[in-house]
């Protein structure tokens, strides 16, 4: 009978454990906002650049709903990398 009784009690302690970690992850989720932009404040640049590659130009552009910035990397491994902002589109009812 003892053992049953401490099965129970074990198992109520990991329902109420995932409960509470159910808990933790709705808040976390429900804590996330996004906001929209219509301008870059902020460039972002590669953590990584392959060897001999630099930025050979920054061009920012003005779209309808915002902004876009083009970076242009030379160099041995070219590439180009392009930032925007974005809008919400509403929804129609």
């Amino acid at each position: 009978m003892l053992k049953k009784i401490i099965l129970l009690v074990k198992i109520i302690l990991l329902l109420k454990i995932k409960i509470l970690i159910l808990i933790i992850i709705k808040n976390k989720k429900d804590s996330t906002k996004t906001e929209e932009t219509s301008s870059i404040e902020d460039v972002i640049y590669p953590m990584y650049l392959p060897s001999n590659t630099h930025l050979s130009n920054k061009e920012k552009v003005t779209k309808e709903s915002g902004e876009r910035l083009i970076l242009t990397f030379d160099g041995d491994n070219p590439f180009m990398l392009i930032e925007e902002t974005i809008a919400k589109r509403k929804k129609n009812i």
